[in-house]
């Protein structure tokens, strides 16, 4: 009864709403953390009076002399060199993800050392692609040589069969590749062979911080490894990820869509976002932008998407030509479409079709004898 009696004198059974006393109080309000990273502002440095509709600006231009960007913790980017170059900086010295392209090895030098008067200790290939490695050979002789008798090159002693320099790590395929006999579209000059090669799915050293080298297997090429900062918080893609251009996918070299979906579906695993899905774990990739899990996964979904567009009309039998009528790259080409450059949106679309023909063509028994 005295419940009854409280409830009868707060209102609860008078008809009182508590309408009647006057409009409900504001919640407190949460404050909310703001993301403005560097990659949010700086992009490209386009300025806003050169943005025109339809056009893409002349990233090689604006990136000439070259940008580095901090990106977090120990880990810079090195823009305009061809591929994107990750960049540690230690007080054992720096360690470079890519080299670039051979065009701008001076350059890549002159930037590195800026950074820091330590030296240069490694260099870790992500391919064997060329604006990725062309730049080995110089930017790895830019270590002075040892002094007579002393320990020379690389991380603690000599480099290897590349002499006194940097010491240059890849998975094995790349050395393969790079190995190839003279005349082969990807044999190299002996310095610019990594001198330190890894077969395993996985490689961890540690340099200034742990880093973790992760294979991923026929993405762009058969030889792709990803490099993830863990003390930082930054994982170096190579060119299984880019955010201007179509997946780019060298056949010839072991590449495929299939692989490469299924590294951005792992790199998308490794990232962690900080809050609503942005912040967190930077990803710098190829070519383009440093970005976030979310950027990832909107680029995994654009090559899932149109994988199986295509792969739904390759089942039905569709030729190249039909594929190509039907536009199933339409409401990506904006950000990602291309026709001129060493990657087309042509090309990508070939590369699509001659993989999944192939996946879908009928096997044939082997015969008996």
């Amino acid at each position: 009864m005295a419940l009854l009696a409280a409830f009868v004198a707060g209102g609860l059974m008078t008809g009182h709403t508590r309408a009647q006393d006057g409009p409900r109080p504001a919640p407190p309000q949460i404050p909310q953390p703001s993301f403005r990273a560097p990659e949010d502002v700086w992009k490209y440095g386009v300025k806003p009076e050169d943005i025109k509709a339809g056009v893409r600006p002349d990233y090689t231009k604006l990136r000439d002399p070259l940008v580095v960007l901090p990106v977090r913790g120990n880990v810079y980017m090195i823009g305009g060199a061809g591929a994107n170059i990750a960049m540690l900086v230690t007080d054992e010295g720096v360690l470079l993800v890519d080299a670039g392209a051979e065009a701008a090895a001076d350059r890549v030098i002159t930037e590195y050392k800026k950074m820091t008067p330590r030296q240069l200790r490694w260099i870790i290939d992500t391919s064997v692609d060329m604006d990725n490695t062309g730049g080995n050979e110089k930017v790895s002789k830019s270590v002075p040589a040892p002094a007579a008798g002393a320990g020379g090159g690389g991380a603690g002693g000599a480099a290897g069969f590349n002499g006194a320099g940097a010491s240059i790590l890849a998975f094995e395929n790349t050395l393969n590749r790079m190995s190839a006999p003279t005349g082969q579209a990807a044999s190299r000059p002996t310095d610019a062979w990594p001198t330190d090669t890894f077969f395993t799915a996985r490689k961890n050293i540690y340099y200034g911080e742990p880093i973790e080298l992760q294979h991923v297997p026929a993405a762009h090429t058969d030889g792709d490894i990803m490099v993830f900062f863990r003390r930082s918080d930054v994982i170096a893609s190579g060119d299984l990820y880019s955010t201007d251009r179509f997946p780019f996918i060298d056949a010839e070299k072991g590449g495929s869509i299939n692989g490469i979906i299924d590294g951005l579906n792992r790199l998308v695993g490794m990232a962690v976002p900080e809050y609503n899905q942005q912040g967190g774990t930077r990803i710098i990739p190829g070519h383009g932008r440093v970005s976030n899990q979310t950027d990832v996964v909107e680029y995994r979904d654009m090559a899932t998407i149109v994988r199986d567009r295509m792969a739904t009309m390759v089942k039905k039998g569709a030729t190249l030509d039909q594929v190509k009528a039907a536009h199933l790259t339409l409401d990506y080409d904006g950000n990602y479409g291309s026709t001129t450059g060493a990657w087309t949106t042509d090309m990508f679309i070939n590369e699509c079709y001659k993989e999944l023909v192939a996946a879908n063509a009928p096997k044939v028994a082997p015969k008996k004898k």
